[in-house]
């Protein structure tokens, strides 16, 4: 989670923030845990001039007819959905006539959600909105225009995810606009752009030097110091393999 989310804010998408904390109840020590932060209206605020609605998308509720009720409002009148209505309501010919990147252009951040999906689908995070369409937020504005916020990222970098397949209705009606499918593409290049001059090797080191001792002494750890390792291994080797196959892919799209 910590790596899944710094790779979305460092294109660009409001993630949240990942820390970690060592939990002692009544002076028994219980552990070493993430500390991930609340995408609440104090981090809202860190992200966006103004929040209208905060939604959040629950297992397999998307912008279809019929599911606005399906969302939960965790911040913004929750008796007034009009913004989503409008979306889902200008969505609906798309099904029929295509062309969702010029359709919806007033009433979505293309750039920031393109970027959110091609990370979600770079860094193999199944259980999110691309693939999932499972552990979303969209972010209205006051001038009703949406975001697209990644969360639940705990699935991530454990298989590759196909590039241009997913099950997320925006995703999808995306890849069969030709204008939409080519602002991703151009999206994955800047992703590629970003895996290819960071730094996150040596940050996992960093982070790996301080707290496996606390792994050592966790006396509830659901993984342990060996399966920490694993991972301060795979994760490397997963992004050095992905950013391969990125580039030839690219090499052959753009």
């Amino acid at each position: 989670e910590w790596a899944a989310y710094a790779i979305f804010r460092d294109m660009g998408v409001p993630a949240p923030r990942f820390g970690y904390v060592w939990v002692t109840v009544n002076g028994e020590n219980f552990g070493l845990y993430g500390n991930i932060e609340t995408m609440d209206a104090v981090a809202l605020t860190r992200h966006f001039n103004s929040t209208r609605h905060l939604y959040e998308g629950t297992y397999v509720n998307d912008l279809h007819d019929g599911q606005v009720s399906g969302f939960e409002v965790d911040e913004g009148d929750p008796a007034d959905r009009s913004d989503l209505v409008a979306l889902v309501d200008r969505l609906s010919p798309v099904h029929e006539t295509g062309g969702i990147y010029d359709a919806i252009a007033d009433l979505v951040d293309w750039p920031e959600m393109l970027r959110m999906m091609a990370v979600e689908t770079f860094i193999g995070h199944w259980d999110g909105y691309v693939f999932g369409a499972n552990n979303y937020y969209f972010h209205a504005d006051d001038d009703g225009r949406f975001s697209l916020i990644p969360w639940g990222a705990d699935q991530s970098f454990g298989g590759d995810l196909p590039m241009h397949v997913g099950n997320g209705l925006l995703f999808r009606f995306c890849m069969e606009d030709a204008p939409c499918r080519q602002a991703y593409d151009l999206a994955l290049q800047d992703l590629l752009d970003l895996v290819r001059s960071g730094n996150m090797s040596s940050q996992l080191l960093a982070i790996d030097a301080v707290t496996r001792p606390f792994i050592e002494d966790d006396p509830r750890a659901e993984v342990d110091v060996y399966g920490h390792d694993w991972a301060v291994t795979n994760l490397p080797a997963f992004l050095g393999r992905r950013e391969t196959e990125l580039a030839d892919l690219l090499g052959c799209l753009l």
